[in-house]
């Protein structure tokens, strides 16, 4: 595993902790299907919802918030509507929300932003 695959994998733990703790109830980790894929998809305050993770070290050139694509944000969306489709959940109203997280090289959290429903429905 690269040492961007570990940061990323950290990154997916500390966002799914953090929303669990606000009262999410986490369904999935990396759901995929051939053609989308989400980081985590949980129930929360209602909604069901997909959670893309981006989390960067200190030391990246790119903040995180801008490898954010709206192509990756519609194959998300996809994602969402396949996972809901094949739960029974078509009914439940649905969003999109991202998680940026920045750390320093040993792990320590210098930035944690959540950011919800920033995808159109």
């Amino acid at each position: 595993m690269t040492a961007r695959q570990v940061t990323g994998r950290r990154g997916e733990q500390l966002a799914a902790d953090y929303l669990v703790a606000q009262g999410a109830e986490l369904l999935e980790r990396n759901f995929h299907v051939e053609y989308a894929e989400a980081d985590l998809i949980l129930r929360h305050e209602g909604d069901l919802v997909a959670v893309e993770v981006k989390c960067r070290d200190v030391g990246d050139f790119v903040p995180p918030e801008e490898v954010v694509r709206r192509a990756q944000l519609a194959r998300i969306a996809r994602a969402l509507m396949t996972y809901a489709q094949d739960n029974d959940l078509l009914e439940m109203p649905m969003r999109i929300d991202v998680v940026l997280i920045v750390t320093e090289p040993n792990g320590d959290v210098l930035r944690f932003d959540h950011l919800k429903s920033i995808y159109p429905w």
